[in-house]
């Protein structure tokens, strides 16, 4: 995760195009950038899951994150609607190259929300 703030981050780049005030609609906003595992923990979403809901208590505990914003492939997007994530824009061409990209938002309180262990939402 980094600060939406210094325009070194893909999603800043590609959302400079689609939505240049992006960072006066969402204060506060930090780039959800790349999560890296090992082969073997890709497979299935629990493991992506998991991680994520530990980032997103940890950037509620200890920064000014308000909102999350990202970038992903076309077919991810179905994914992170599933948790909390609003797609901005589809089929955002990244300059210079033959690569078109996906940009999504979300308020970091649903975000974590939708991610919370099904255990944490029964009791």
């Amino acid at each position: 995760m980094t600060p939406a703030i210094h325009d070194i981050t893909l999603t800043e780049k590609l959302l400079a195009g689609v939505a240049p005030d992006f960072r006066e609609r969402w204060p506060g906003a930090w780039d959800a950038g790349r999560l890296v595992l090992l082969p073997e923990y890709r497979a299935g979403q629990e493991v992506l899951r998991r991680c994520l809901h530990l980032i997103t208590t940890y950037l509620i505990q200890y920064t000014d994150c308000q909102t999350l914003v990202g970038s992903c492939i076309h077919v991810l997007g179905r994914l992170y609607r599933r948790i909390g994530f609003t797609l901005l824009a589809q089929n955002v061409p990244l300059e210079g190259a033959n690569k078109s990209y996906t940009l999504i938002q979300g308020p970091l309180t649903r975000v974590h929300t939708a991610l919370a262990p099904q255990a944490a939402l029964l009791s």
